[in-house]
This record gives structure tokens, C-alpha cells and sequence, in this order.
């Protein structure tokens, strides 16, 4: 059953504009994936996760190496960008 009187304040672009959406790399290996996400959500909405014991936590650490970011985007991706979520709320 579909609440009528349930509605959004925003249309729901508006939540991706302004940074009210995060993902994990959990669960993804892949480049294209990772650089589609970068793009349209940015480095700030990605945070790194492995979802053990279904991901080889090594294995995930090579993909993240592979990836063409700066150490500034590592920082954010590793630990920053939680961080900031966690003190957040």
C-alpha cells in the first residue's frame, strides 16, 4: 500500500546534488563501476568496505591499489569521508 501523505521535500536529484548519498566499494571490484560512481556522486560519497568474509580483504586491497586515485582521494576513501559521516551525527 502506497502512503499518499508520505512526501519528499526535494525531488530526489536533488539528494545526489548535495551529498546526501553514500556508497562503499563493498561488494564491487570493478573500475568502471568505481570511476561511474566517482563521477557522478564524487570522491567525498565513497567510502571503503570489504565484505568479509565474502571478499578476500586482500584481494579488494589489490583492486584498490589498481585504481588511478591520488593520496588525497585514498585518505578520503580509507578513512576521512566515515570518519566525517560518523562525527556527523
Amino acid at each position: 500500500m502506497i502512503d499518499d501523505e508520505v512526501k519528499m521535500k526535494h525531488p530526489v536529484s536533488y539528494y545526489f546534488k548535495n551529498k546526501n548519498v553514500v556508497v562503499t566499494t563493498s561488494g564491487n571490484m570493478s573500475k568502471l563501476a568505481f570511476e561511474c560512481t566517482k563521477k557522478a556522486l564524487g570522491i567525498d560519497s565513497i567510502i571503503f568496505a570489504s565484505d568479509y568474509p565474502y571478499e578476500c580483504l586482500s584481494e579488494m586491497m589489490k583492486y584498490m591499489d589498481s585504481l588511478e586515485l591520488t593520496e588525497e582521494e585514498k585518505e578520503k576513501v580509507f578513512h576521512l569521508n566515515a570518519q566525517k559521516y560518523i562525527l556527523s551525527k
